[in-house]
């Protein structure tokens, strides 16, 4: 099983409960025999979501913004058997960096465009 957990906290190593219960995740999935990518995806560069919908329409499936969440993370996530997305809470929800990865995600989305009747 390939499995692939993002994480997105920017607190040091002893200080992020997410960093640390991750890391125990990774371990006692690859000790299970999974095959696990942990990647910090505090310190990938990824571009907030234009919103322009290219994916969708002009360049199908492939986002028009060049950074390491187009390269590298989305085709992993695409690639993985199971995602775990590691997030600390901030105001009640998931901080800017994560809301950053999923908006990305958009691209997998199917989209049903139907044409207004004048």
């Amino acid at each position: 099983m390939k499995i692939l957990i993002l994480q997105s906290s920017g607190q040091p190593e002893n200080l992020s409960a997410t960093k640390i219960y991750s890391s125990y995740l990774a371990k006692g999935m690859e000790e299970a025999g999974a095959h696990v990518r942990y990647i910090d995806i505090f310190k990938a560069n990824v571009k907030p979501c234009l919103g322009c919908l290219y994916c969708w329409s002009k360049t199908p499936g492939k986002c028009v913004l060049k950074d390491e969440a187009a390269d590298d993370l989305l085709p992993a996530f695409l690639d993985s058997d199971l995602v775990v997305l590691a997030t600390p809470i901030y105001h009640h929800n998931m901080n800017g960096v994560m809301k950053n990865f999923i908006d990305r995600t958009v691209l997998f989305q199917e989209p049903f465009w139907k044409q207004a009747e004048n």
